[in-house]
C-alpha cells in the first residue's frame, strides 16, 4: 500500500514545493518531507492514511507560518517594487576609429592623437547638472577649422547642447562646459550620449572630414557623499573630479598638489603621457562659439 501511495505522495508535496521556493530554505523543506515520510511509514493501516497525509498538510503550513509566509509576501512584493537595472552602455570610443578613414587619429599630428579623457568602460560618473569635458587635441589651431561637441538623450532622438567654437591654445587639452541654465541641465539617474569633433581644415578653406571620439556620462544626484567624492578627486565621480583639477591647474600650473592629481587620475585611464599638455582655456568661453539648446537629433 505504501508503493502504491507513494507517486500521489509526491505530487502533493510538489504542489507544496512552490509554496517553498519563495521562502523556505533547503533545510526546512527536507526536514518537513522526512517528517511527512515517517508517518507513512508508521501508519501503514488503511484507516490512517488520511490522517498522515493530512498531517502532513498541516505540517506544510504552519511550517512556514508565520515567518516563512511572511517572508513570501516580502520577496512577492520586493520583486514588484525593485526598480529595472539601468542599461549596460557601450565602451566609451576615447580614440577616433571608423568612418571613412579609421586609421585617422589626428588631422596632421603623426603621434598622437584625439583623445577624449576619461576611461573608456561605463559607467562614468557626473554629480553635477553641469558638467564639463575634456579632450586632448594634438593638432595646432592651423590645422583646424573648428570643433564641435554636441550632447544627446540616451536615444539620441533630443540634442540638449550643442557648441561650434574656433580652435585656440592647442595642441593641449581642451575643455567644454555645459552652460549653469535651466534648459541644459541634466537629470540624475539619466545617462547622455556625447561627440566630440574637430574639423580639419582643408585647401578649399571649407571644412575637411572631422576626427570625431564619443562616449556617455552617467548623471547620479549630487548627495554629500558625492561631494565628498569630488573634493577628494576620486575617480568615482571621474567628470567633476578631472574637471576640478583642471581648473585648478589653469590658474595654478606649477603646483605640485594638484598637478599630482591630474597625473594619478591620467594614469588609471593610461593617459599619463599626456600629463605635460597645456590646459585651454574653457572653449566656451572662446570667440565663435555657438551653442544651441535643446531640438531635435542632428545627423552624426
Amino acid at each position: 500500500m505504501v508503493v502504491r501511495i507513494f507517486p500521489d505522495f509526491m505530487k502533493s508535496l510538489q504542489s507544496l514545493g512552490s509554496i517553498f521556493d519563495y521562502g523556505c530554505d533547503l533545510i526546512h523543506a527536507v526536514s518537513i518531507t522526512y517528517t511527512c515520510w515517517s508517518l507513512i511509514n508508521k501508519m501503514t493501516y488503511k484507516f490512517s492514511l488520511p490522517i498522515a497525509l493530512t498531517l502532513c498538510y498541516a505540517l506544510g503550513i504552519l511550517g512556514m507560518a508565520p515567518g516563512m509566509a511572511q517572508n513570501i509576501e516580502y520577496r512577492i512584493l520586493l520583486s514588484q517594487s525593485r526598480p529595472k537595472p539601468p542599461p549596460r552602455l557601450p565602451p566609451n570610443r576615447t580614440r577616433p576609429g571608423g568612418g571613412l578613414n579609421p586609421a585617422k587619429q589626428a588631422c596632421k599630428a603623426e603621434e598622437q592623437s584625439l583623445t577624449a579623457l576619461l576611461p573608456e568602460e561605463n559607467p562614468v560618473l557626473s554629480a553635477s547638472p553641469y558638467p564639463t569635458f575634456l579632450f586632448y587635441v594634438p593638432d595646432s589651431s592651423d590645422d583646424i577649422s573648428s570643433m564641435e561637441f554636441s550632447l544627446f538623450t540616451m536615444d539620441e532622438k533630443q540634442r540638449i547642447f550643442s557648441s561650434r567654437f574656433d580652435p585656440q591654445e592647442i595642441p593641449g587639452v581642451v575643455s567644454v562646459s555645459i552652460p549653469e541654465e535651466p534648459e541644459y541641465a541634466l537629470e540624475a539617474g539619466q545617462p547622455y550620449r556625447w561627440y566630440f569633433k574637430v574639423y580639419c581644415s582643408s585647401d578649399t578653406g571649407e571644412d575637411g572630414e572631422p576626427v570625431t571620439v564619443d562616449g556617455w556620462i552617467n548623471r547620479v544626484s549630487n548627495t554629500a557623499e558625492r561631494q565628498s567624492q569630488v573634493e577628494a578627486v576620486s575617480p568615482e565621480v571621474w567628470y567633476d573630479s578631472l574637471a576640478l583639477v583642471a581648473r585648478q591647474l589653469r590658474t595654478s600650473p606649477e603646483d605640485s598638489v594638484w598637478r599630482n592629481h591630474w597625473l594619478s587620475l591620467l594614469e588609471r585611464v593610461g593617459l599619463e603621457d599626456l600629463a605635460e599638455a597645456n590646459i585651454s582655456s574653457p572653449a566656451n568661453s572662446a570667440s565663435g562659439t555657438t551653442a544651441n539648446p535643446q531640438g531635435e537629433a542632428a545627423a552624426f
